[in-house]
C-alpha cells in the first residue's frame, strides 16, 4: 500500500515537473492550443443570427459557454449526453444524444457545423461529412480540429490495439479510460479531407498544421523535453508541417451546391445503422 502510494506521489512530482516545463516552453513563449485557435475562429464567424451545431460535444459540453457570447442558438450533440439535460429553464443550450453520421436535424439549419477530436473515432467518416453538409445552410462552414495521422502519438496508437489505449492513455496523461474510444485516423490527412470534402459536396478553404506540447509524455519530464525538442524543430519548418500534431481545417458549402455523390438521408441512415453494429 505505502508503495503504491509513494508511486502516485512520484508520478504526480513528475507530471508537475512537466507543468513547469510546458510553461516556460510554450505559455510564456506566446504559444496558443489549438482548442483556443479553433475556438476564436468560430467565434469570428458567429453573431445573434447564427445557429452552430458541435457535434461531440462532450458530457457537459464547455465549449457551449463561449460560443454564446456571440449567439444564443447553440447545440451540441454526443452519444454520451444522458437526457434530459436541457430541460432545465437557465440552461441557454441545448443538448442532444447523438451520432455524427445521422443527425437529428432537417436539412440548411445551422450556419456552423464543429467538430474537435472527433473524426479520428470514425470508422466510416464519409457519412458524417455528408449529414454535416445536409444540416449547412449554404455559405455555412464546419470546422475540424483533429489529430494528424503523421503525428507520432496517432502512429502509436495506430499499432497499439484499441483494446490497450485506455490504460495507455490513463498512464500517459492521467485521463480517465472511459473518455477514450477506439481511434481509426481515417479522414486525418489533407489528402483524405480533400477527397472527403469532394465527396460531401463542401469546398477547402483552410487546412493548417498546428504544433501541440507533448502532452502524452507529462509521466516523464527527460521524455517531455525530448518530444518539446521535437515539436519545436517540426514547427520552425515549413517543409515538416505535415508532421505537426494537429490538423485544424475550415471547409465551406457553396451557395448553390450540387452534391450528387452525397448519400441520401434514407441511404445515409442504413450506412450509419450498418456501421454503428460493427462499432467496438
Amino acid at each position: 500500500m505505502s508503495n503504491g502510494l509513494v508511486q502516485l506521489g512520484s508520478l504526480a512530482a513528475r507530471r508537475a515537473r512537466c507543468a513547469i516545463i510546458e510553461k516556460r516552453l510554450y505559455h510564456d513563449r506566446g504559444w496558443v492550443h489549438p482548442y483556443a485557435r479553433m475556438r476564436r475562429a468560430i467565434q469570428s464567424r458567429l453573431d445573434p443570427s447564427k445557429r452552430i451545431l458541435e457535434i461531440g460535444c462532450g458530457r457537459d459540453f464547455p465549449e457551449s459557454q463561449h460560443y454564446l457570447e456571440r449567439t444564443a442558438d447553440v447545440v451540441g450533440l454526443d452519444p454520451e449526453i444522458v437526457p434530459p439535460l436541457a430541460s432545465d429553464s437557465a440552461q441557454r443550450d441545448s443538448r442532444i444524444r447523438g451520432f455524427g453520421d445521422r443527425l437529428p436535424f432537417a436539412d440548411e439549419t445551422f450556419d456552423v457545423v464543429a467538430c474537435r477530436s472527433v473524426i479520428e473515432h470514425l470508422r466510416d467518416p464519409l457519412p458524417f461529412f455528408a449529414e454535416a453538409s445536409r444540416v449547412l445552410r449554404p455559405g455555412g462552414a464546419m470546422y475540424c480540429l483533429t489529430p494528424n495521422r503523421y503525428d507520432y502519438a496517432s502512429i502509436i496508437a495506430g499499432l497499439v490495439p484499441n483494446r490497450w489505449h485506455g490504460r495507455i492513455v490513463r498512464f500517459a496523461e492521467g485521463r480517465s479510460e472511459a473518455d477514450t474510444f477506439p481511434t481509426y485516423y481515417r479522414a486525418n490527412t489533407e489528402r483524405a479531407v480533400r477527397q472527403l470534402a469532394d465527396m460531401s459536396g463542401l469546398e477547402v478553404q483552410q487546412i493548417d498544421h498546428l504544433n501541440h506540447n507533448p502532452s502524452y509524455l507529462t509521466f516523464s519530464p527527460l521524455l517531455y523535453r525530448v518530444g518539446a525538442a521535437y515539436d519545436r524543430a517540426i514547427a520552425g519548418t515549413r517543409r515538416l508541417a505535415w508532421l505537426r500534431a494537429w490538423l485544424f481545417f475550415r471547409l465551406w458549402k457553396p451557395s448553390r451546391a450540387t452534391n450528387p455523390a452525397q448519400p441520401s438521408r434514407d441511404g445515409l441512415s442504413q450506412s450509419a445503422s450498418r456501421s454503428h453494429g460493427n462499432a467496438d
